[in-house]
């Protein structure tokens, strides 16, 4: 069982970055992680071997959320 999850969260920039969670995202990508590092590094892994890499920066900006399962 993992320790973390690794909840990678695009949303839109007209939103509030404390208001960006799962439910205002535009885009959501989960992966486990073993440790809050682990955690990080996935989410920025993740992102740039993804479709998200080609939409942040147009009006979206990344949010990487390490959450227990």
């Amino acid at each position: 069982m993992p320790h973390l999850l690794a909840v990678m969260l695009i949303c839109a920039s007209t939103v509030p970055h404390a208001s960006c969670n799962r439910a205002s995202a535009t885009d959501v990508m989960v992966r486990r992680a073993s440790s809050v590092f682990e955690c990080l590094m996935n989410g920025q892994t993740l992102v740039a071997g993804t479709a998200f890499d080609g939409i942040l920066g147009q009006g979206n900006y990344l949010k990487i959320v390490c959450e227990r399962p």
